[in-house]
Order: C-alpha cells, then structure tokens, then sequence
C-alpha cells in the first residue's frame, strides 16, 4: 500500500493469482452533505502495471475538490453516455416514455403524432446532432427553412412545440439524484403563436340538424344530434355502447373513444379507448325530443348486451371509424349547400354555441364539450344566422322607440341600456368588431 497526500493506492490480488491496483479516497464531508447517497469511499480499480494511471486519476480528482467543481464519478459517467446521445435516440425514448400530467401514459394515437413531427419535420435537422450540441441558431435556422403558407405555419408550430418539449425535459430531468440535468438551459427560446385561423365555422340551424339527420345512412343518423346538439366529438360518438346511455335517467355516459392505430405497414386497427383527457370523461342530460331518436336506434341497429357498440360497420358490424362518419357526412351534407365547408367536427361548435344562446354558463359549456378550461370552450361558441336576426331586430326595435318624441326621458334611458347591451354582445363574441361599429352607429344616429 502506498500512502499518498490524497488517497490510498492498493495491489490487490485474489485467490488465483489474478492482480489489480485499486485506487481509493474519501470525498470531503461537506460533499457527503451535498450528496446523502455518496459511499464513504471512492474506489476504481485499474489493471496491473497501471500505477501510473491510477496516480492520475486521483489526482484529477483532488484537483475538482480543491477547485469545487467535484461531482461524484457516478454521474459524471451517467452524463458522459447521456451527452453522447444523438436528439433522434433521446426524442425517440421521450414519446415512448412520456407520461401526461396526470401521470397517466401519452395515448397511442398521440404517440403514432409526435412519431411523424419527428420522422417529417424534425429528425433532417436535428436527428444526428447529440442533444448537448443543439444551440438557438439551428432552432432559428429550422424554422426560418420551413416551408411557408398557412398549413406550413400550423405543422411548424406543432412541431417546435414537440421540440421545445423535449428540450425543456433535458434541461429539467435529473439524471440521477444529484440534481444534474443533460443540458443546462433548453436552447428553444424562440417566441412562437398559433396561426390566426381567418376560417368562419358555420352553425347549424335546427332545420338544417334535422335535414342532415336525415341525409345520414339509417344506421348513423343518430350520429348527428349527439354532436350536433349534445357536443360529443366524432371519436366519442362512435364509441358510445348500450351501457353508456340510461334511457330512464336521461343521461348519457361518454366514457371511451374510438381511435385508429396504425402499425409500421400502415394498416389500421380501431380501438376503444380513452377519451381525448379525463375532463372528456363526463354525464349529459339527454333532452326529452332526442330519447324518441336514441330508443328507435338502440332497437334497430344496437345488439341487447351492455357492451354492444351504439354505432357499427354495415359490413364488419364492428366498431364503426371516425373516418367512416366523416365520409357519411361528407355525402350527407350536400342537402344543405350553405354548410358545403362544414366538417363533423364542426357540429361541437353548433351545439355549445345553441347552448351559450339559451344561457349556459361558461362552466356548464365546459361540462358539455369535456374542457379544461373556459377559454377552450369559449372557441365553440358563436352566434347562429337567426340568433344575430334577432339581436339586430331588437336592435331597431330600441332605436323605433328612442326616435319617439313624446318619451325622450324614456328614449334616453333606452339608450343607454341598448349601448350597454351592445357592449355586452360584443365582448361575448355574438357582434364581431365590424358589427360592433355598425350597430353603435345605427343606434347613435
């Protein structure tokens, strides 16, 4: 043994003969107050004849502790094979191991997205480059390549955000219980938003629900009321089963959603799964005219087991795919030519927007579309044709009678009730700012 002014170094040898030079020291106890799992020695073990090594490495590493930069051995090699990771290896392992922030695992269908952003838009750039190697500039550059147009700067937006996710998890995640993170600051910096969408979703008007309804295939008409009037989205309606409504109670139970799952060949498998989050998870009032609706359907087309699905395939009579239902509506939706650019999707839009005009609440508009939040919600609700009609002929109602001469202390009042009024339709989003600007005209002149 050789006694040294930091550490100790051993040769070492074992019952057969083998030998080995074992090289120790014990860290200072300040740095065992840093680190609560730190051993009360340090060993490496180097092969026979490596004495000289092994003087280097103590060393190296008195001189971290003197200069304070010592971390314990352990980490530095967890973050040496870290560093070496390429961004592709690192993004890759994130969407498979990615847990939402209920803890709970990404769904696949979220998994099967953030694989093609990946595969499509960010591996050319960034795939071969180690994680620690991306800077600012290469974010700047990638974006500024990106190709432009609308649709371009909404898949752009996604995928920065998938960037910036997984950057900003290399520089939070500890790699171990020392605290120490692959990259020190996330280089994502760049100040994104979402494209303005310039495109006007229309609302239905209940002739209109009830032409569409009709247009739909027997098997699906029910289809339309569901989103059209209760708000379930297009992979929550097709995955609705007996046991999901309770005809005596009114009440419907949206528990699962059915999804496509494509494998590495592009062949599709649906599956019933969760719904989009677990706010989605919710029970709706089913209205009195619809129960007529949902019990002719159940009877038709609905097996008698709990677990039947509501909607089948004419030809499977298995689990029918939002794709199906988007190509039914897509045929269907030429009875009304005014809706030629609707989607299915869009019927969310007209059945909270019916809703808000009948005087639901931010939170109950919440509980009806499965939101986490009122400015989510807030995005469906718009004011159908009739409902604007009405509010402009209220409009010139209330002027008619501020142009009355014999009442101009009523008029006055009036006045200022109708501006007050006018004021509230507008921060509601029923008047847009143009609207706005010409009734406050109409209504001062």
């Amino acid at each position: 043994m050789a006694r040294r002014r930091f550490g100790t170094i051993f040769t070492q040898s074992s019952p057969d003969g083998r030998a080995w030079i074992e090289a120790r020291y014990s860290p200072k106890p300040e740095l065992a107050e840093r680190y609560p799992r730190l051993p009360k020695r340090i060993v490496r073990h180097f092969p026979e004849g490596f004495e000289v090594e092994a003087e280097q490495w103590l060393a190296r590493e008195e001189t971290l502790m003197r200069l304070g930069e010592w971390t314990p051995p352990e980490t530095r090699k967890k973050k040496r094979k870290a560093q070496s990771q390429t961004f592709h290896d690192y993004a890759t392992a994130w969407i498979e191991n990615r847990r939402r922030a209920s803890g709970e695992p990404l769904q696949e269908t979220t998994k099967q997205k953030y694989r093609e952003y990946l595969e499509n838009h960010l591996d050319e750039a960034f795939g071969r480059k180690t994680v620690i190697a991306i800077t600012y500039r290469d974010i700047v550059k990638w974006c500024d390549s990106f190709p432009a147009g609308k649709r371009g700067a909404v898949v752009r937006k996604q995928a920065y955000t998938l960037l910036k996710a997984i950057l900003a998890t290399a520089a939070s995640e500890p790699l171990d219980d020392t605290g120490a993170t692959l990259i020190d600051r996330n280089p994502a910096m760049l100040k994104t938003s979402s494209p303005k969408s310039h495109r006007d979703v229309p609302i239905a008007e209940l002739d209109e629900l009830r032409a569409l309804r009709l247009a739909m295939p027997k098997g699906l008409e029910l289809a339309i009321p569901l989103a059209g009037v209760m708000g379930l989205r297009e992979g929550e309606v097709c995955g609705l089963q007996r046991r999901d409504i309770d005809m005596k109670a009114r009440r419907l139970h949206v528990r699962h959603s059915v999804k496509p799952i494509y494998d590495a060949d592009g062949h599709r498998t649906l599956v019933l799964g969760s719904t989009k989050t677990t706010s989605s998870v919710r029970d709706l009032d089913i209205p009195l005219f619809l129960l007529p609706l949902i019990r002719d359907h159940l009877a038709m087309y609905t097996s008698e087991e709990p677990e039947a699905m509501v909607f089948t395939g004419r030809k499977s009579h298995g689990m029918v795919a939002p794709q199906s239902l988007r190509n039914a509506w897509n045929r269907a939706k030429v009875v009304v030519p005014r809706l030629e650019h609707m989607r299915f999707h869009d019927l969310r839009h007209t059945a909270l927007t019916r809703l808000a005009e009948m005087g639901a609440t931010g939170g109950e508009l919440m509980e009806q579309a499965g939101h986490t939040s009122l400015k989510v919600a807030s995005i469906y609700q718009q004011s159908s044709v009739k409902h604007r009609k009405q509010v402009m002929q209220r409009l010139d109602d209330a002027i008619g009678q501020q142009r009355n001469p014999g009442k101009p202390a009523e008029a006055a009042t009036n006045l200022v009730d109708e501006l007050a009024r006018l004021g509230d339709l507008h921060s509601r989003g029923v008047l847009d700012d143009a609207e706005f600007k010409a009734a406050k005209a109409r209504l001062l002149s």
